[in-house]
């Protein structure tokens, strides 16, 4: 026949025409759309995170992600200057999804999986979302498993478990046994156990995991009788949690978390209130930051951070402002003491979220104070019409004494203690400056200065170190101080470009536990 025939009821008809499609043209189009974002070029739309430049095309946003749609609809003001910040996204995760828009790749590590899962839940890009969620499911055996899991006892490993399999209770059934045998159970409360072989439905018709149960509450038995701390935690890696603070003129939103030992560094959610010239101190694995300013306001706020759900919460706000002050824990208390132009103290119960007035210090501090504890007692030293004062606090005898002053003027000097010792460091009247006090002998002493000189910077102390990070004098390095020989020593690459803010050591494998208690 001389041309295609078609058939249409009795009648055939010749068709003139037919359709070609170009399997890679959409990924032709993909490409040339990357090229003009690589290079700046043709683009409608700049995307800002904490403080970072993307810029985009707004059809192919709008294609993707019912979210820009809705701004680009209705935010008349962002679409005219074609300028978005994003909230409460990593940078680096929004970069990631970005280039996913751009080239449908994106790599998936347990570090950056956190970040990836949040910021696609909000920008409402499923398939980012739904890999994120498949990669936690299949490494959840390997998380629980982890000693380096941060978990303030082990009820809360156990409890997460049997969340994830009673979301879809059906298919992950399962792997109950399986995941159950990887829990250490005896540190798992014995009452706990006991209602749940009988009470919880998951167990219905496991057998295996019933016995699993029962042998783990013989065992915790055994072992409270032993002197053994049943719902003792998982430690993780010791870590420097930064909050708060300036760089240069500009106020710090962003808290980080820095491992110790190398120069790895995750952003964590910022604070509710922005703060600078704060206090930290760490308590049963939270760190709490008390006062400081806010632009001009004067600050009686407090709030903790809780790594295992990585979120801030506000407790009950102090009795007065305080900034530029100490703080420190002693009895599970958190002490606020002093401040700018301030001498009163306060006490902070956890348990009751409430604060408790305490003795004011002998004189009012003029720039502020920090605070240390040794033993049974807190120690305060700040500046006091030119003079650095030396104050001791024993809350057993509820007063304050004056101890020798300081052979150097204090302001913004830093403080912690080891042994039976404070360690006053750098500040703005001798920024290389390391000094210490011996409470047994009441005497001071010069020791070995720090390479870098600092002022508004943060001091941890882990085993026998003492680390100084960050400070008004950029760039410089990290330092660590060696006690036992009194020598300092550079380590990192830079500092942390932070000053005037909040440092305090705690324990986390942050990526590990976060990604565990996100499987529900």
């Amino acid at each position: 026949m001389a041309g295609a025939l078609e058939s249409n009821g009795n009648r055939c008809e010749s068709t003139d025409s037919e359709i070609y499609s170009n399997s890679s043209y959409s990924r032709v189009g993909l490409d040339v759309l990357n090229k003009q974002r690589q290079d700046g070029k043709l683009c409608d739309c700049v995307l800002e995170a904490e403080g970072e430049l993307f810029h985009v095309h707004k059809t192919l946003f709008a294609a993707v992600s019912p979210y820009f749609v809705a701004i680009f609809r209705h935010d008349v003001r962002k679409n005219a200057d074609a300028r978005i910040k994003l909230n409460d996204i990593d940078a680096a995760a929004l970069k990631a999804i970005i280039d996913y828009i751009y080239t449908g790749e994106i790599t998936i590590t347990v570090g950056t999986v956190q970040t990836l899962l949040s910021a696609s839940d909000l920008l409402q890009i499923d398939w980012v979302k739904n890999q994120c969620g498949l990669f936690l499911k299949r490494r959840l055996k390997m998380i629980i498993t982890d000693d380096n899991l941060y978990v303030k006892g082990e009820d809360i490993a156990y409890h997460g478990l049997l969340k994830w399999v009673k979301h879809d209770p059906e298919s992950r059934r399962v792997h109950l046994y399986e995941l159950m045998s990887r829990i250490h159970l005896p540190r798992v409360r014995p009452r706990l156990l006991k209602n749940h072989i009988f009470r919880e439905s998951v167990f219905k018709n496991d057998q295996k995991s019933k016995q699993l149960l029962t042998k783990a509450l013989s065992d915790s038995s055994f072992s409270f009788y032993e002197g053994y701390y049943s719902s003792s935690p998982r430690y993780g890696t010791p870590h420097v949690l930064f909050a708060g603070g300036m760089y240069g003129n500009k106020q710090l939103f962003p808290c980080k978390l820095r491992n110790i030992f190398f120069d790895e560094e995750l952003t964590i959610r910022p604070m509710k209130e922005h703060r600078n010239h704060l206090s930290v101190a760490s308590l049963n694995a939270f760190v709490y930051c008390t006062g400081g300013v806010n632009g001009s306001l004067l600050l009686r706020s407090a709030e903790y951070y809780d790594p295992i759900v990585n979120e801030w919460n506000l407790v009950a706000p102090m009795k007065d402002s305080h900034h530029s002050h100490g703080s420190c824990v002693l009895n599970n208390h958190i002490y606020v003491i002093g401040g700018y132009m301030n001498s009163t103290v306060e006490k902070y119960n956890p348990k009751t979220d409430k604060w408790y007035s305490c003795p004011n210090t002998p004189y009012q501090y003029s720039n502020g104070n920090r605070a240390a504890v040794i033993e049974n007692s807190i120690y305060s030293l700040g500046d006091y019409e030119s003079t650095t004062l030396n104050n001791r606090f024993d809350p057993r005898e509820g007063r304050w004494q004056k101890l020798s002053g300081a052979p150097y003027l204090w302001h913004c000097t830093e403080m912690a203690s080891y042994g039976q010792s404070l360690y006053c460091i750098g500040g703005a009247v001798d920024s290389h400056q390391c000094t210490r006090y011996d409470m047994r002998s009441d005497r001071w002493e010069t020791l070995s200065s720090m390479t870098s000189a600092r002022c508004g910077h943060s001091v941890v102390i882990y085993k026998n170190k003492i680390y100084v990070f960050g400070g008004n004098n950029y760039p410089c390095y990290d330092e660590r101080y060696y006690i036992r020989i009194n020598e300092w020593k550079r380590f990192g690459i830079e500092s942390i470009d932070r000053q005037y803010g909040g440092g305090a050591l705690t324990y986390t494998n942050l990526d590990n536990m976060k990604n565990f208690l996100c499987l529900s």
